[in-house]
C-alpha cells in the first residue's frame, strides 16, 4: 500500500477549487444574461424599474426553493445560488434605481418599490422555501 503524498492532496484541492469557480462562472454568466434581458425587455415602456424588481422578485422565490430543498449537492448549489441566482438578482442595481428615482423626486415610486421589493422579496422567498421543503405535493 503506497502512502499518500502531501503534493497530490494539494492537487487534488486545486482541482475542485477550480471546478468549484467554474460551476460559479457557468452559472453566473447565464444569469447575468438573463437578467440584463429580462430587465431591459420589462423595464422599457415605464418610470417604475418592473426588469429590476421581477429579477430580484423571482430570484427570491427561486433560492427559497433552491434553500428549502434538501436533496441539492455542494456543486448545484454553487451553480445555482452563487452562480446563477448571484448575478441573476441585483441589489447593486435596486440601489441606483431607488436613488435615481428619488434625485427625480418621484416619491410615490420610490415608496412603492422599496414596499414591493422587501415586503414581496421575503414573501416570495418563504413561499419558496416551503415548496422546496413540500414539494408540489399540497396541490394534489
Amino acid at each position: 500500500m503506497q502512502a499518500i503524498k502531501p503534493e497530490s492532496l494539494k492537487r487534488c484541492e486545486d482541482d475542485m477549487l477550480l471546478a468549484d469557480l467554474l460551476f460559479v462562472g457557468i452559472g453566473g454568466f447565464s444569469g447575468a444574461i438573463l437578467r440584463y434581458t429580462l430587465s431591459k425587455y420589462l423595464g422599457k415602456y415605464t418610470a417604475f424599474p418592473f426588469g429590476t424588481a421581477f429579477v430580484n422578485l423571482t430570484g427570491a422565490f427561486a433560492v427559497g426553493i433552491l434553500a428549502g430543498y434538501a436533496g441539492l449537492s455542494d456543486r448545484t448549489n454553487l451553480l445555482f445560488i452563487s452562480g446563477f441566482l448571484g448575478s441573476y438578482t441585483t441589489y447593486s442595481t435596486f440601489m441606483l434605481e431607488l436613488y435615481s428615482l428619488l434625485q427625480k423626486k418621484r416619491l410615490i415610486l420610490f415608496l412603492t418599490y422599496v414596499s414591493l421589493t422587501f415586503a414581496a422579496g421575503f414573501f416570495f422567498t418563504l413561499s419558496g422555501y416551503w415548496i422546496g421543503q413540500h414539494g408540489l405535493s399540497f396541490l394534489l
